[in-house]
């Protein structure tokens, strides 16, 4: 929030405290991170001369002319959409660049995947079950070695990759993916038995997180569940 241009007054505003309090984790936040507050005034100043911003991963131009606006609201606006084009735009082209590298890689093999859709910086790809490890180690692979010029930094004298870490989740529709770790995901015969235990499991996580159980309800509920865990683990496709 604070890189998008929150300011302390609104985030006091939103977190329920004092304006004061909300400007010493401000200052504290940017102490700690110099370089993030000298990119966000790089890129409000560049709107402020330009009336627009250049996004470094693709050289795509953003008009800001609201900049000019002889109305604050309107002013205050285009220098939070300065930075936020920077991170978003930057975001945009390496999640282009990793659809084109994961696609054209997959072309190239056997593995029985396709990817289906992308929403921000996330890519979901449809694979088969025998396949899981061997799309996500090369989505993963391609999405934390993007061969852009921007992400290349000094770091101990020697020129390196920013190191990025993709996570991956793995599910039998949209919109319910768990975590994947390879040893648990493969001692279930199928997707649909994975999914369907770690929904279960979500279920009674969100029904504590909402207070309609006791913590000791849902580590009972939890523990019954685990016992019922080989069940799951037998569901066929």
């Amino acid at each position: 929030m604070l890189m998008y241009g929150k300011t302390p007054i609104g985030y006091a505003a939103d977190e329920n405290i004092t304006k004061e309090e909300a400007e010493v984790l401000f200052n504290k936040y940017f102490s700690s991170k110099p370089r993030i507050k000298y990119a966000m005034e790089a890129a409000q100043e560049e709107a402020r001369q330009k009336g627009s911003i250049r996004i470094p991963a693709s050289g795509f131009v953003r008009q800001l002319g609201n900049i000019y606006s002889n109305q604050y609201a309107k002013q205050q606006k285009a220098l939070r959409e300065s930075f936020n084009t920077v991170i978003q735009g930057s975001s945009a082209m390496m999640t282009q660049m990793a659809l084109i590298g994961i696609d054209q890689y997959l072309l190239g093999t056997d593995i029985n995947a396709d990817i289906i859709i992308t929403v921000h910086d996330s890519i979901t790809l449809s694979v088969a079950h025998k396949d899981v490890d061997k799309a996500v180690s090369i989505a993963k692979y391609i999405m934390e070695h993007l061969p852009l010029n921007m992400l290349k930094i000094q770091h101990e004298g020697k020129q390196v990759l920013f190191p990025m870490e993709a996570s991956a989740d793995v599910g039998a529709n949209y919109g319910y993916e768990f975590h994947y770790d390879k040893d648990d995901f493969y001692s279930f015969k199928s997707t649909k038995g994975f999914t369907e235990y770690y929904k279960e499991a979500k279920k009674l996580e969100d029904k504590e997180e909402a207070k309609l159980i006791t913590k000791e309800e849902y580590e009972k509920l939890l523990a019954e569940l685990e016992l019922r865990k080989p069940t799951y683990q037998s569901i066929e496709a």
